[in-house]
């Protein structure tokens, strides 16, 4: 009888976790918070100090704004950011915009995190 009572309960909790309701796990969740602290940092704190000292320069790549702010180039989800700047620069950003195409790894997309 015991046993009747704890198969469906483990059944239940495997099938529960698993679904969730479309929300996102914790694990998504922290690698999102850390994916838009990174982008905002290079765009508010790197590029500022990059463009300082590049004034005739257009557009810095990654590893030029990585010295300015010791942080990765690579999103948690192991794909370079993106830097936005120029013409390929959304409306109404100053500066530069970066982002990351999130974890589906498809740029434009809902999932995408953006310094902007």
């Amino acid at each position: 009888m015991l046993r009747t009572v704890v198969v469906p309960v483990l059944v239940l909790l495997a099938t529960s976790s698993c679904g969730n309701g479309g929300a996102p796990s914790p694990a998504s969740s922290a690698k999102r918070a850390i994916a838009l602290t990174q982008a905002q940092t290079l765009a508010r704190e790197a590029y500022p100090q990059w463009a300082v000292r590049n004034v005739s320069a257009d557009c810095p790549d990654l590893a030029e704004l990585a010295e300015y702010v010791n942080r990765g180039t690579v999103d948690p989800w192991g794909r370079p950011y993106v830097i936005r700047c120029g013409a390929a620069r959304p409306a109404g950003v100053e500066g530069i915009g970066v982002s990351s195409a999130g974890p589906d790894g498809k740029d434009d997309t809902d999932d995408d995190v953006r310094s902007w």
